[in-house]
């Protein structure tokens, strides 16, 4: 009986932490970006324009803050129980900031539409907001990230003109 329990535990925190990386707010952004090149008016664009904004997206929102997150932890042998310290979360969430605020600068001086700006300036503004929350409170930045991209979908559904059943249908299915 206890032997079915166990397996049973193991295998719902494994869908947890398969749903936290999923979740990852690092992520958020190549999501809003997919969604907004999938739903929006920038469908006509060209593929190869396309591929050449998610592969800037995608370098200096994950690669780029991983890269920076590794080598911290590398340097300072951190654990995830080290991350209950304030000061190491606020040096890991200026790790992430400091690469979407340079993503923002190019997108802006490459002349790029304003949805797109739209993006990066939320997770910006997300990540600002949490790591300014972070010296105060221990917050959850899944919950923040999973804000902005249902933020990202209602301002999808406005711009588009979605209807409310369409627009539901899309949040629940994230």
């Amino acid at each position: 009986m206890k032997a079915i329990y166990i397996k049973k535990l193991r295998k719902q925190i494994k869908l947890l932490h398969t749903l936290a990386i999923a979740c990852h707010p690092i992520g958020m952004t190549l999501i809003g970006f997919v969604f907004l090149f999938t739903f929006s008016y920038l469908t006509i664009l060209p593929k190869s324009y396309k591929f050449i904004v998610l592969s800037m997206v995608v370098c200096f929102t994950i690669l780029i803050p991983l890269a920076g997150i590794f080598l911290y932890s590398r340097i300072n042998r951190l654990k995830n129980r080290d991350l209950g310290t304030r000061n190491k979360r606020t040096v890991i969430y200026s790790l992430t900031l400091f690469p979407y605020i340079s993503c923002l600068y190019l997108i802006y001086r490459f002349n790029m539409p304003g949805s797109m700006i739209g993006i990066l300036v939320s997770a910006t503004f997300t990540l600002i907001v949490c790591t300014l929350a972070n010296l105060f409170w221990k917050i959850n930045i899944h919950m923040a990230g999973l804000g902005f991209l249902i933020g990202i979908i209602f301002k999808a559904a406005a711009m588009l003109r979605l209807g409310v059943p369409l627009l539901y249908t899309l949040v629940l299915a994230f």
